[in-house]
């Protein structure tokens, strides 16, 4: 199993396209979370509010006071393709709310990380924003890998430097696995936010309007879309993040 946070560290690099789109191309079934503390936008975008919902993550964190079970979190998804192999868990849908999820993420995020042993397994991509308070740090901790999501650009660098180290001392393992995405390659190369960050960048996500609008926006997707840059780039990205776990499990 594994579970993974994207976050950025400044601005709105495109955090949520990039993991509802990394989670159509996912290698395995997989569960989206929506972790944000400003709220959920898959819903409203993606979805275009057409989907019932059981509950989203505040029922979630409802629920955690009394205990929480893998089952509990996928009662309240909702399945974004036939069968249930893309699973969203919708985020907060009034910002407001976020008291009440904070104290309960040590329990969701033990419930996360226990779908890598439920029948069926999921991974989970949690999304959660821009880092920042109320930031859950429980899922930074413990995460299998974080995930900055940034461009290249001098500001959102230099915001993601302070970050990183907020995160390293964040993680339980100081030398825990953190790795940067990239959406665009210019001004700055792979190569020189790689040296000014100190972590590696794991892939990059294509500059790609047309497929972006279809994510986050929910308008209408045509063969175009499984060939489209965006998708290309971020099937490449999911190969990397696994190439990227095994490599370090070895080492």
């Amino acid at each position: 199993m594994t579970l993974i946070m994207l976050a950025s560290a400044k601005g709105s690099p495109g955090v949520t396209t990039t993991a509802l789109a990394l989670a159509s191309v996912w290698p395995r079934p997989v569960m989206l979370a929506e972790c944000d503390p400003a709220g959920g936008d898959i819903l409203a975008g993606f979805l275009r509010a057409g989907a019932t919902t059981s509950g989203g993550l505040l029922d979630v964190a409802l629920a955690a006071r009394r205990g929480l079970t893998p089952d509990d979190v996928v009662r309240r998804c909702v399945s974004l393709t036939d069968g249930g192999r893309v699973l969203l868990l919708p985020g907060l849908t009034d910002p407001g709310h976020v008291g009440t999820v904070v104290p309960s993420w040590p329990r969701i995020v033990s419930a996360f990380r226990d779908l890598g042993q439920a029948n069926p397994a999921y991974d989970v991509l949690a999304d959660s924003g821009r880092l920042g308070a109320p930031w859950p740090t429980d899922l930074v901790a413990v995460a299998d890998i974080v995930l900055l999501v940034l461009r290249p650009t001098l500001p959102q660098v230099h915001s993601a430097k302070h970050q990183m180290a907020q995160i390293r001392r964040l993680r339980d393992d100081p030398m825990a696995e953190i790795g940067l995405v990239l959406v665009g390659e210019a001004p700055y190369s792979r190569t020189e936010v790689e040296a000014a960050l100190g972590a590696p960048v794991v892939g990059a996500v294509a500059l790609d309007p047309r497929a972006a609008e279809a994510l986050s926006g929910g308008s209408a997707r045509g063969r175009w879309f499984d060939r489209s840059p965006l998708v290309r780039s971020v099937s490449q990205l999911a190969a990397n993040v696994a190439e990227h776990r095994t490599t370090a499990a070895v080492s």
